[in-house]
């Protein structure tokens, strides 16, 4: 039976949404599973016996032709019976295509032109930051092309230059939501991802396609049938967690006289557009897809519950959520003029294992990891977090570009050394912007999780120091830190030389903090230098 174009259009999203609530959707098991039987289906061999007895998803004829200058005469030229279901390995779509003149493709080269099924996916993307730069003074947006000689918040100089700029980043901006959507070309050859592959220019990061999906298609008498499982670590990428609902659009192209052009084109909605998500149908996953890790932290980050990092998104093929991606406008100093990407994609590891955050130190019940919590203009943030199982007890912010060198348990639960080792201006801007700063933290956690700021110290590469008669004539020299096994002593170690008298040895100074485990206290042990 052919259907008319709006109840073609709402086949797929109806039948997915009342069929795969059913029965749960258990992500774990490896099995392609019936969502309205629970039965394991046969291996995606083009054989369709199984789906027949089964409602279809979808029915298509030639009303439902969206493209091409030959038309569709009847059932015979061109019908197709399809079945589409959301899967715990991916998303499976099987079908029978009624043709009486069938071209199939030889080659990955001659799909597009040849008869063939495709399957565009989408999934809900991050907000994108607005379109701007940013410099040492903070971000400045531009959001449209007139923000570049009407625009409060800077001054520039090339207008036309910006506007030039401003047109880039709206073309990158439209290649980078490509991620977010895939589009599968289904041929005897395998399965071809065409739409996003051209964003992998833009992120190498992005999870490869397509090898973890299968498929095959089996010419018969009357034209064709086909099978296919999209495999979840082939699905795009998504900006929302848990990953509820989707976007689904299935085409057909058929070609009758094997010419090197697409001749007709079929599809599930006749109001598609190429790549638009939104003339895509909307479908409810049977199961939320919710990577996480252990212990759980994915509804902090990518949930906003506890403030969220920003504009962020994941691949949801795995169970185990391993890395994070953000969109930042990133900041670069004296960048008067915008020139950086907008935005820019920053990646953050979040654990040491697939799904295990990178653990620092463990006692008793308690396991305290380091997490990335925070992208702004001015680098990334990480943050210490204590846990008793799934149970977050406190959590303790590094700061942008801080790392944690060491992490020992105490007498007391444990301590903890976080050092910042980059230029004294992250964006590197200022007098000594470029100079190094060497700046550490010695962080205590109690037995009930708690953090606490021990003792802090700094100082400055090339940082001028008084002399015995109190004028800046020194500058200090090769600092290092070092620390005792256990913590008990952090040490900043540097060289004093003399500006005028530099053929002169320099003199070494140490500044230490000693741990004191009885009274819970930092002692200075020696100052540091005048001027540090």
């Amino acid at each position: 039976m052919i259907v008319s174009p709006p109840t073609c259009r709402l086949a797929v999203a109806l039948l997915i949404l009342t069929v795969a609530s059913r029965i749960p959707c258990c992500l774990a098991a490896s099995a392609v599973v019936d969502l309205v039987t629970g039965a394991v289906l046969p291996k995606v061999d083009g054989e369709i016996s199984e789906w027949q007895s089964l409602p279809p998803s979808l029915h298509l004829g030639p009303e439902n032709q969206v493209a091409g200058k030959q038309r569709a005469t009847d059932s015979a030229d061109f019908s197709a019976t399809v079945w589409a279901r959301f899967t715990d390995e991916g998303f499976v779509v099987a079908g029978r295509v009624i043709d009486d003149a069938l071209h199939l493709a030889n080659s990955p080269d001659e799909l597009i032109a040849s008869d063939h099924p495709e399957v565009w996916l989408a999934f809900p993307p991050p907000a994108f930051p607005p379109i701007g730069f940013a410099n040492q003074f903070g971000e400045v947006a531009l959001e449209t092309p007139e923000a570049c000689t009407d625009n409060e918040d800077t001054n520039l100089s090339e207008p036309a230059a910006c506007r030039a700029w401003h047109a880039d980043q709206v073309r990158r901006r439209a290649l980078l939501s490509r991620l977010f959507v895939r589009q599968y070309g289904i041929g005897a050859a395998g399965i071809h991802e065409y739409y996003a592959a051209v964003a992998s220019n833009l992120f190498p990061d992005a999870a490869p396609c397509c090898p973890h999906s299968r498929s095959s298609v089996v010419p018969g008498a009357e034209g064709y049938t086909f099978e296919v499982l999209i495999g979840r670590e082939d699905f795009p990428a998504t900006g929302t967690w848990p990953l509820a609902t989707a976007r689904v659009l299935i085409d057909i192209a058929d070609n009758d006289t094997g010419s090197n052009a697409q001749e007709k084109f079929f599809s599930s909605r006749q109001d598609r557009k190429f790549g638009d998500p939104g003339t895509f149908d909307a479908v409810t996953l049977p199961d939320p897809l919710a990577p996480d890790t252990r212990p759980p932290v994915a509804a902090r980050l990518l949930h906003g519950d506890g403030g969220a990092i920003g504009s962020v998104f994941y691949y949801p093929g795995s169970a185990a959520l391993e890395q994070l991606f953000a969109l930042q406008n990133l900041g670069v100093g004296y960048q008067y003029e915008p020139s950086s990407p907008s935005p820019s994609i920053v990646k953050l590891r979040i654990a040491s294992a697939p799904g295990e955050l990178e653990e620092v130190v463990r006692f008793g019940d308690i396991a305290v990891y380091t997490v990335p919590t925070e992208v702004s203009y001015a680098g990334t943030a990480r943050s210490l977090m204590a846990f008793r199982g799934d149970h977050l007890l406190s959590s303790y912010a590094q700061g942008i570009s801080s790392a944690v060198r060491a992490a020992v348990p105490a007498a007391h639960g444990a301590l903890a050394l976080v050092v910042y080792d980059g230029p004294a201006s992250l964006l590197g801007a200022g007098m000594c912007g470029v100079c190094r700063l060497l700046r550490y933290e010695l962080v205590s956690i109690a037995g009930d999780g708690a953090f606490k700021l021990e003792c802090a110290d700094r100082i400055m590469d090339q940082s001028p120091v008084e002399d015995v008669s109190g004028a800046m004539n020194l500058f200090i020299d090769g600092i290092e830190l070092s620390w005792a096994a256990d913590l008990s002593e952090v040490t900043l170690k540097g060289s004093v030389t003399s500006y005028a008298e530099s053929d002169k040895p320099a003199q070494v100074f140490t500044a230490t903090h000693r741990w004191d485990a009885g009274s819970g206290t930092c002692v200075a042990v020696e100052p540091a230098p005048a001027g540090s």
